[in-house]
C-alpha cells in the first residue's frame, strides 16, 4: 500500500493510468483506499457498508467493479474500524472519534482529489448502500452539483438496529450514554440537517420494510419524495431485501448517472421500479 502525507503528494507520485491501494493521512488519521485511474474526466467514489472483520482490514468494497468501469474509481475503507478491536464491530459510518468526525475528513479528502484532478463536480458520483449512504451524502455536501446514489441506507443511525447503535456508542463514544450521544452528536448521526446542493438518487426496496419505514419515509417527509435535486427509486425485489442489487445492475447505475442517462428507466428495464413516487 502506497502511503502519502497528502493528496497532492499521492497524486504526484502516480501516473495518469495506474491502479493500486493507497492511504493518505488527514489530521494524523490514515484513510485507506483502492484506486484505478484511467485518465478519465469522470470519477466514481464508493463508500463502504458493514463488513466481516475476520476477513482482515482494510477491505475495499466494490473495487471489483473497477475493471468494468471506464471511469476513475476510488473505494474507501472506514478508518473508524481501526479504533476498536471488538470483533463484532462491523459498521462505523465514518464516525471517527469524539473530537474528530471522519465524515468531515473524508469529505475534505474527496474534494481535494477532485480539485487536484481538475474534474468538474457534476462529473463526480458518490456511491453507497446501507451504511455507506450516510458518509456519501455528508461528503456530497462539500461538492456542489455532484451526484449521489444511495440504496437502503440509514438516514439516522440512532434509528438503526438497537444492538448496532449500542455497539457504536460503547466503542466510539465510550463514556457517554446513548441519549447523550443523540443530543451531542445528532448532526453526525442524522442526515436531516444536510444541505442538499447535489443530485441525490435514493433507491429503496419495499421488501426492506425496516429501512423503508424508519429511514426512507422520514427522510422523504423532510425533503420530499421528488424535487429538483432528489429522485426516489422505489423498487420491489423480494430476493434481495436489504442487500444491494446485483453488481451488473449497480455498474449500469454508475454508467447511467455519470453519462447523464435515465436511471429510472434502467430500473424499469429490470422490472424493479415501483412508480408511486417517481412521477
Amino acid at each position: 500500500m502506497k502511503l502519502s502525507p497528502s493528496v497532492k503528494h499521492f497524486l504526484g507520485s502516480i501516473g495518469k493510468n495506474e491502479k493500486g491501494e493507497a492511504g493518505v493521512f488527514k489530521k494524523q488519521t490514515l484513510f485507506p483506499f483502492a484506486y484505478d485511474f484511467k485518465n478519465s474526466d469522470k470519477l466514481a467514489f464508493f463508500f463502504p457498508g458493514a463488513f466481516m472483520r475476520k476477513k482482515g482490514m482494510p477491505k475495499f468494497q466494490r473495487s471489483k467493479y473497477f475493471p468494468d468501469l471506464e471511469y476513475n474509481c476510488i473505494s474507501f475503507f472506514d478508518p473508524t474500524h481501526f479504533l476498536t478491536s471488538n470483533p463484532n464491530f462491523t459498521l462505523g459510518w465514518f464516525q471517527g472519534t469524539k473530537k474528530i468526525f471522519y465524515c468531515d475528513l473524508v469529505g475534505d479528502l474527496v474534494k481535494e482529489i477532485v480539485d487536484e484532478l481538475g474534474i468538474e463536480y457534476q462529473n463526480v458520483l458518490l456511491f453507497g448502500t446501507s451504511g455507506g449512504g450516510l458518509p456519501a451524502i455528508h461528503t456530497a455536501s462539500k461538492l456542489n452539483g455532484c451526484k449521489v446514489f444511495c440504496g437502503n441506507i440509514q438516514t439516522d443511525i440512532s434509528k438503526y438496529h438497537k444492538s448496532a447503535f449500542k455497539r457504536l456508542v460503547r466503542n466510539i463514544y465510550n463514556g457517554l450514554s446513548e441519549d447523550e450521544v443523540k443530543t451531542k452528536y445528532n448532526d453526525r448521526l442524522s442526515l436531516f440537517d444536510i444541505d442538499i446542493n447535489f443530485d441525490l438518487f435514493y433507491a429503496q426496496n419495499l421488501h426492506d420494510k425496516f429501512h423503508y419505514e424508519n429511514h426512507f419515509l422520514p427522510f422523504c417527509q423532510k425533503f420530499g419524495f421528488k424535487s429538483e435535486n432528489i429522485t426516489s427509486l422505489i423498487y420491489s425485489c423480494a430476493e434481495t431485501g436489504h442487500k444491494p442489487l446485483s453488481g451488473d445492475i449497480e455498474k449500469q447505475v454508475v454508467r447511467r448517472l455519470l453519462e447523464e442517462e435515465d436511471v429510472v428507466d434502467l430500473y424499469r428495464q429490470f422490472g424493479l421500479c415501483n412508480d408511486m413516487f417517481s412521477n
